[in-house]
């Protein structure tokens, strides 16, 4: 699966986290072991299901993550065409730092 969301655009941004969960309203595993700088993200090997939820997070310069996007579906489209998955983009906010 290969996950794609819209750049943040806060001056602490330290990164993204990106999650996923194999089933709708599941429970979230975190992909990533610390925040990535790209705005997408390649699942691979995609998990052995049809669908699967993704989601993802802003972390800041001083460790504060922001609430996760909305999940976001993706279907096999091998399952569908035989040619590989896709997946819909989401996009998420940087928390601000302390004031």
């Amino acid at each position: 699966m290969h996950v794609r969301w819209s750049a943040n655009s806060e001056p602490d941004l330290a990164g993204y986290l990106v999650y996923r969960a194999l089933a709708a309203g599941g429970a979230f595993t975190r992909l990533t072991s610390s925040p990535i700088a790209a705005t997408d993200y390649l699942d691979a090997p995609a998990p052995d299901t049809l669908s699967a939820w993704y989601a993802v997070s802003a972390v800041d310069a001083t460790g504060n993550e922001s609430a996760r996007s909305a999940p976001c579906a993706s279907t096999s489209a091998a399952a569908e065409s035989g040619r590989g998955t896709r997946a819909r983009r989401t996009r998420t906010r940087a928390p601000s730092g302390p004031r």
